[in-house]
């Protein structure tokens, strides 16, 4: 397979996807939006990378959703400000639809599609990367979340980022995590594994992952929620 060298250019928007990927602004939604209610979160991590001391690429997201429909379904969108600095663009957009709702021992289910947008402006940099992720979660008490699942990013294009050729179009994540909090303030922790299937020798950087295979890695949340059509308490 031929392999082309990578400028900084290519080595930032290739960390930019790593960073990003799998999630919508990185903070997962779990807790069920009332009808108007609008949440607002940050996010810090990424995957363990070699090239920073085997620390997680510290991807900075910044998201907002909305309520539409009470406790089934909310909107969604997310600005990556690491990506930034570097001069890509990276937001994504998408919903998150409840068929059903956790009723225990029984798991809630949570249905995400979404599109990752990434550019650095210059011509035919433009990327759109759909995605889809299904929760399962349990509430322990209230605002205090249990929640597992898989997402999946599909790689539609021909070429990766970094110029090689694109030889896997699924690239999937399961991710295990904790939301707990009050209802206003919810604070998050969640793992993943990126792409479990492939050996790390297809990624542009070294990642911590099981023997030669996926990577790990690790994000850090808080959110804050307002205007909900039934305010809840501090």
């Amino acid at each position: 397979m031929h392999s082309r060298s990578l400028g900084t250019r290519s080595v930032c928007i290739v960390i930019a996807v790593l960073a990003g990927t799998f999630s919508c602004s990185s903070i997962r939604q779990v807790r069920p939006l009332a009808r108007n209610e609008s949440d607002v979160s940050l996010s810090l991590g990424g995957p363990f990378t070699g090239q920073l001391m085997y620390m997680p690429i510290p991807q900075l997201g910044i998201g907002y959703n909305r309520g539409i429909l009470d406790s089934t379904l909310d909107i969604g969108a997310g600005w990556y400000v690491t990506s930034a600095f570097y001069g890509i663009a990276h937001v994504d957009a998408g919903l998150n639809w409840r068929p059903w709702l956790t009723n225990a021992p029984w798991p809630g289910l949570m249905v995400s599609p979404g599109v990752f947008l990434l550019t650095d402006f210059s011509p035919e940099s433009f990327r759109a990367y759909p995605d889809l992720a299904l929760t399962l979660f349990w509430e322990l008490a209230p605002c205090r979340y249990l929640y597992t699942g898989i997402e999946s990013w599909f790689e539609l294009y021909t070429e990766r980022s970094d110029g090689n050729p694109q030889n896997h179009h699924w690239l999937p994540a399961p991710y295990f995590g904790i939301d707990m909090g009050n209802g206003k303030w919810q604070f998050q922790v969640e793992g993943r594994l990126y792409t479990p299937h492939l050996k790390n020798s297809y990624r542009a950087v070294d990642n911590v992952g099981i023997g030669d295979y996926g990577a790990w890695g690790i994000f850090l949340g808080v959110s804050r929620s307002f205007g909900a059509d039934q305010e809840r308490p501090e």
